[in-house]
């Protein structure tokens, strides 16, 4: 700033990200029901021996109580839900969060996609779960893929983690 020829600019402050509206989920990847479910840590740490069509699973910390539950949504599909995982996977999903009373997975870099709406009192209960596993499990998430609930067999499984944005 002190050389001669230096002209000075005044820095715009940092803009908050922008945020994309969330869109229902293609068909293609909706499942004829669904549910919210969870799974014990330890459940999840043997998630590296199942057999998965479409998966993505991601480290969990060792530092993590074992005693906590995840939580996650379980997609079903009798006569898909192999199409449907594969879909799924194409998607890139993120993480799972809550808005008013909409479950909402974040995908790729940027897409939003509206899982389902929630009623008042469910959104209580699932927000609490979320925000412990926040807070206490390191942000873990899950969703799964499979025939029905009544099937131990899943097409698709991905690990999800909220993580803070910075």
């Amino acid at each position: 700033p002190q050389q001669k020829g230096y002209i000075g600019v005044n820095l715009a402050p940092p803009s908050n990200p922008i945020t994309n509206q969330a869109i229902p989920l293609p068909e293609e990847v909706r499942g004829e029901s669904w549910s919210f479910a969870s799974l014990s840590l330890n459940t999840l740490r043997e998630a590296d021996e199942w057999e998965i069509e479409f998966s993505n699973l991601i480290p969990i910390k060792d530092s993590i109580n074992e005693n906590i539950s995840i939580p996650g949504i379980r997609l079903f599909s009798p006569k898909r839900s192999l199409a449907l995982a594969a879909w799924l996977g194409g998607l890139e999903p993120a993480k799972l969060l809550i808005e008013g009373t909409q479950i909402i997975l974040e995908a790729g870099q940027a897409d939003r996609w509206l899982v389902t709406d929630v009623e008042e009192e469910a959104k209580k209960v699932i927000e609490n779960n979320f925000l412990n596993t926040k807070l206490y499990a390191d942000g873990l998430q899950f969703i799964s893929v499979q025939k029905s609930p009544e099937e131990n067999s899943l097409d698709g499984f991905w690990m999800l983690k909220d993580i803070e944005e910075y």
